[in-house]
């Protein structure tokens, strides 16, 4: 999220690095991911205007922005050492190939535009700064997906597991079946072996799980039972039925159906190609919705005179 804060010594470790640009730093990392074999040699970028941004800057406000991505390597660095702390623990204590270790990051970039509060500064990096990197750095750290924090598009909701236990799963490899956060609790349950409780400790009938254990995913099973879940967050709301998605933004409430296994990055809506599809998705959001309790926002619009 924000602020942007580091050690000025970590900073400066990355500082003009991302003086190419919004763009480049993107196409890099995209180009990466497809080395990688993360996503398909097919697939491209959706349309955005990086570059024309980039070159409206000054050459301050290009130095700033760089300051900026390099605040935010520099934080990724220390969490990189910590958890690598952790890790040398558990190999000293030869607890490392027995211990399940989930890694999973944060919902999408922050693309909000902070403005200091009161009391801190606009200098990114400072202990008593309170900014953010903005939308074009949010937009690179999503690659390639589109959209980014409190968005429900898949770059507001997309995230990587990567999942370490040596003991049960010895071999490196990808998997591309969805989860969610909601089954996590499910998976370290089955792990321990223990059942879900049908009441609580005060005699309370317990809340059904809503989440599925991931082990079979891990074990390298398919899923009998695709992949469904809803979203809302602050009136932007999805609804995923296997590979299908619908989604829509809180400012045009319009509805857009995407078929996420031959277009992950949604790009094209086939909301008007599929009218009934379109129809069945609405109703599940709507039943996903009562169930939770979701309260529909009225989209509030000013005008000036």
């Amino acid at each position: 999220h924000f602020p942007l804060q580091a050690k000025v010594a970590d900073i400066e470790q990355f500082r003009g690095k991302y003086r190419v640009g919004y763009a480049e730093i993107q196409r890099r990392r995209f180009a990466k991911m497809k080395r990688l074999g993360l996503v398909k040699p097919e697939l491209v970028l959706p349309k955005n205007n990086l570059q024309e941004k980039w070159n409206k800057l000054s050459e301050a406000g290009k130095d700033t922005a760089d300051l900026k991505m390099a605040t935010y390597a520099a934080q990724v660095k220390c969490l990189d050492e910590g958890i690598g702390r952790i890790i040398e623990k558990l190999k000293s204590t030869r607890q490392l190939d027995r211990t399940l270790i989930l890694f999973l990051s944060d919902n999408g970039g922050e693309a909000t535009e902070v403005k200091p509060v009161k009391g801190a500064n606009a200098i990114p990096g400072d202990r008593h700064n309170w900014t953010s990197y903005g939308e074009s750095w949010a937009t690179a750290s999503n690659t390639p997906y589109r959209k980014f924090k409190m968005y429900v598009h898949e770059g507001g909701t997309r995230t990587p597991l990567i999942v370490h236990w040596p003991d049960r799963f010895p071999q490196h490899r990808l998997e591309n079946q969805p989860g969610h956060i909601t089954d996590i609790f499910p998976t370290l349950m089955a792990v321990a072996g223990a059942s879900y409780p049908a009441q609580s400790a005060t005699g309370e009938a317990t809340i059904p799980l809503e989440g599925r254990s991931l082990l079979p995913i891990w074990e390298g099973k398919k899923r009998t039972k695709p992949f469904e879940k809803g979203w809302e967050h602050e009136g932007n709301r999805a609804y995923r039925q296997g590979d299908w998605k619908l989604v829509s933004t809180y400012a045009s409430k319009k509805w857009e159906l995407y078929d996420l296994k031959k277009d992950p990055v949604e790009i094209h809506d086939l909301s008007a190609e599929n009218p009934a599809k379109l129809e069945e998705m609405k109703g599940l959001y709507q039943k996903w919705a009562a169930h939770v309790g979701v309260e529909e926002r009225e989209v509030v619009r000013s005008s000036k005179k």
